[in-house]
């Protein structure tokens, strides 16, 4: 998107999430934040070159972006699954205040079938909650959903049409790894796959 002239404004390249509402309208989307991309940013200003890890991969740049044609991949070849990690952050209960993430306890624990296998049970449960959950825990209800689709399909190699977990959270004050806290392992280890495996 451009910005507007009459605006008399600077731009604002936000590297990160934005506001799909047009709050601040000189906010212009840029590509999530990584290692590299400041400084292969500043290459590409100074002198119009790319950094390799921009570039196809291939046996010269073992670091690059995976293009279907120069790693050798077709449309066949391709996993149909819906894959995100992120991080758990707590916006979006300021501005939704009924959205909120899941209470184990209250949520699963509590309204569970014990007369069922334990992972469905504790997915019938988590589904009773999922109208008033953030959007990023419905995405771990629709894995965890996904996952017994999966497990209870016929076809051989059958895999969950969607692999939404968290990588990452604020947890007292610090950003940790999902895996790390407890909130985060006591849904996994009951079936509700919320702790997602890195994948930069």
């Amino acid at each position: 998107p451009c910005v507007s002239e009459e605006l008399n404004v600077a731009p604002i390249f936000h590297f990160g999430s934005v506001f799909t509402e047009n709050i601040v309208p000189s906010m212009i989307a840029m590509p999530m934040p990584q290692g590299n991309h400041l400084s292969c940013y500043h290459r590409w200003a100074q002198h119009g070159v790319l950094c390799n890890d921009y570039l196809p991969r291939g046996l010269s740049n073992p670091n690059g972006l995976v293009f279907g044609d120069t790693v050798g991949l077709t449309w066949d070849d391709l996993i149909p699954s819906l894959v995100w990690r992120g991080t758990d952050f707590s916006y979006l209960t300021k501005m939704k205040p009924a959205l909120r993430k899941p209470d184990f306890e209250k949520d699963v624990k509590g309204k569970m079938n014990r007369r069922i296998e334990e992972k469905e049970s504790a997915v019938r449960a988590i589904r009773k909650s999922y109208n008033s959950l953030i959007p990023r825990w419905k995405g771990v209800v629709w894995t965890a959903q996904a996952e017994l689709e999966a497990r209870k399909s016929k076809e051989e190699g059958s895999i969950p049409w969607a692999n939404i977990k968290f990588a990452g959270c604020m947890h007292e004050g610090q950003k940790a790894k999902v895996g790390d806290v407890e909130y985060y392992q006591q849904f996994d280890a009951i079936g509700i796959p919320a702790v997602g495996e890195g994948m930069s």
